[in-house]
């Protein structure tokens, strides 16, 4: 009988509880119902069988909610132009400091002379007269012909001189005058 009684208990719990639950069901079934129908008013849906008063009160809602996203949007609109305002100062700054770099510049150019006048633009080449070393016949053979155009290919000039123009540049001419009366002779001892 005790067991009985048990039974009988836990069934009446297990039955309002269930009762309990259906009824917190239907209540939130009925509130999503009530937004649902709340969001299409206030979307501009279903206006049907709303009083004058209903839709006063809608429409304050409707500009309320519009003000919140206008306020919202220009406080947004007014951060983004704050922080163009930022990186303009930051560039009108970096700008400011270029220019300051650029005169600098410039003025340490002008403590330094221009080497654009005494230096020149292109190399000076003479022409020398070209001297066949002599064999046994007095002729020139082919090889050392060819050897002879290989050395003066290798003999001309490519040195690339930096900086400003001393004694040695007229040093280098004279030696190169001299250098071609001897070319004949270190031709031969290169053979």
């Amino acid at each position: 009988m005790f067991l009985r009684v048990c039974v009988l208990a836990g069934m009446l719990v297990a039955c309002l509880l269930k009762k309990r639950f259906l009824r917190e069901v239907d209540v939130l079934k009925e509130e999503i119902s009530k937004l649902q129908v709340k969001q299409l008013r206030l979307s501009g849906k279903d206006l049907a069988g709303l009083s004058l008063k209903e839709l006063q009160q809608l429409e304050n809602q409707l500009n309320e909610g519009l003000l919140c996203v206008k306020e919202k949007k220009e406080r947004l609109l007014m951060e983004q132009l704050e922080q163009s305002r930022v990186q303009e100062q930051r560039a009108m700054l970096e700008n400011e400091a270029l220019r300051r770099q650029a005169r600098i510049i410039e003025e340490l150019r002008g403590l330094f002379p221009s080497t654009d006048h005494s230096v020149p633009t292109y190399l000076e080449y003479y022409a020398t007269e070209r001297k066949n070393s002599p064999t046994d016949n007095g002729s020139a053979s082919p090889p050392v012909a060819h050897y002879i155009c290989s050395i003066e290919k290798v003999d001309s000039d490519t040195t690339l001189h930096l900086g400003l123009p001393t004694g040695t540049y007229r040093k280098r001419k004279a030696l190169e005058g001299e250098s071609h009366s001897n070319d004949s002779d270190s031709r031969l001892s290169l053979l």
